[in-house]
């Protein structure tokens, strides 16, 4: 993703049983959330996602952004 200069986004991959390199099958720059992510993955993609909106937002703008939970 570093490479491509993506910030956000998804990775597919796959694991080999053999030998433990991760084989990469698709990126998405703009990635599909799952319905239920919490549960599938243990947090919430969204939150994530804003907060590094958010912190990108800051670096460029002297406004600062008050995110209500």
């Amino acid at each position: 993703m570093a490479a491509a200069k993506i910030d956000v986004g998804g990775v597919e991959y796959l694991i080999d049983d053999e030998t433990g390199d991760a084989l990469f099958y698709d990126i998405n720059a703009l990635s599909n959330f799952v319905a239920d992510a919490r549960n599938l993955i243990g947090f919430d993609p969204h939150e994530k996602l804003v907060d590094f909106l958010q912190q990108e937002i800051e670096k460029v703008s002297s406004f600062s952004l008050q995110v209500s939970n």
